[in-house]
């Protein structure tokens, strides 16, 4: 009985992640094996429009909290370069609650980078290098890192105490408008989704055009045209002035 009891306290005084760990996201919601049957609550297509706030509903209320992504090289007026890999940090500003796993405060992101179909737009890739076409989450996974699952189209963070920026690489695509998805979540470590404080967003990139660095060849046409029309309409002239200039 007194063993059974220790194993409560430390599950208890474990952090809490999402789905008490980050590989429950694509397990089947059902009764005997719970999970997010791919549902990580980005807002995006890939999710259906739900977010990490409809389920975190009973919200402790953090007007400044945010989540902001860094690219590098940077990305200037939201345009990006095609199929450019840039590095992207995500960064949890204004997290105030959560400081309850052992002193350590534990929080977590999700983010879908989609075109304007809800198809991943580019290619995702975590810290560690995990990447599709196949990318089950190691087991376990690192905390503090960000890692994919399933199917290889949402990226998200692996809790870890006291981590709020995180760092993966995105791939653009060759074309296209891009729609980035992201919910985040400050946890106070209940192990339950209630008494959290979350924010959500979207973000749309567009791709670069290319434009020519060369000199207009309109202003040379004209000239042209100009001379040939009045070659055309004067050639008598124009045979005397020849004549003029070949004579000895």
């Amino acid at each position: 009985m007194k063993a059974i009891v220790i194993m409560i306290i430390v599950a208890m005084a474990a952090p809490a992640y999402a789905w008490d760990g980050p590989g429950m996201w694509y397990r089947a919601a059902d009764d005997a094996n719970p999970g997010g049957a791919g549902i990580l609550g980005t807002g995006g297509a890939h999710d259906h429009g739900i977010k990490c706030t409809d389920c975190h509903v009973d919200r402790v209320s953090e007007p400044s909290l945010r989540l902001a992504f860094a690219f590098a090289p940077p990305i200037t007026g939201d345009i990006y370069v095609p199929n450019q890999t840039y590095t992207v940090t995500a960064q949890l500003t204004g997290a105030q609650v959560g400081v309850g796993c052992n002193g350590n405060n534990v929080d977590n992101f999700a983010a879908s980078f989609e075109d304007d179909s809800g198809a991943a737009a580019g290619t995702l890739v975590t810290d560690s290098g995990q990447r599709g076409p196949s990318c089950t989450l190691p087991s376990p996974p690192a905390a503090g890192t960000t890692g994919l699952d399933g199917d290889c189209k949402v990226i998200f963070a692996i809790g870890g105490a006291n981590v709020d920026t995180w760092t993966f690489s995105w791939t653009s695509p060759a074309s296209g408008p891009v729609h980035i998805y992201y919910g985040a979540v400050d946890g106070n470590c209940d192990m339950m989704s209630m008494n959290d404080a979350a924010t959500t967003g979207s973000r749309t990139l567009t791709a670069a055009t290319l434009t020519s660095s060369r000199a207009p060849i309109w202003p040379l046409l004209s000239i042209v045209a100009i001379v040939a029309i009045t070659l055309t309409s004067r050639p008598g002239s124009y045979r005397r002035r020849l004549a003029r200039r070949s004579a000895p």
